[in-house]
């Protein structure tokens, strides 16, 4: 077996996490989004060329969100270590799909398994 280490941009992350919740399938087990910690940095303005949604921005530039879940209310956080933690994951139990990311073939479906990983340490919803 052979280890490979990976580096993502913010903008890699951020696209994923844009996939997940503007795509409409995180929507159908996420219930509320919260401003967990505020980033460490000033997030860009909507007139911006490189402009990012605050949930987006947030948890990759030192913030965090708070995310609650249907099925059992528990709230969830989303910020550098979940998502250190959850691109890990998301490569060791979901392949194809971090194929299709590696790729830039990502989707809806890519970015809700993706932040599934980050929350819960594997893909529960499909």
């Amino acid at each position: 077996m052979f280890t490979v280490k990976l580096i993502f941009t913010d903008n890699q992350i951020m696209g994923l996490l844009c996939d997940a919740f503007e795509g409409g399938v995180s929507s159908n087990w996420i219930t509320e989004v919260k401003m967990g910690r505020k980033p460490t940095v000033p997030g860009p303005k909507a007139s911006d060329d490189n402009y990012w949604h605050w949930s987006q921005w947030v948890p990759v530039h030192g913030g965090s969100l708070k995310i609650r879940v249907l099925d059992d209310d528990q709230v969830y956080t989303l910020d550098g270590k979940a998502i250190a933690e959850g691109i890990q994951k998301f490569a060791e139990e979901c392949p194809s799909n971090f194929g299709d990311f590696m790729n830039e073939n990502d989707d809806a479906f890519t970015g809700d398994g993706f932040l599934q990983c980050c929350l819960f340490g594997e893909w529960r919803y499909s």
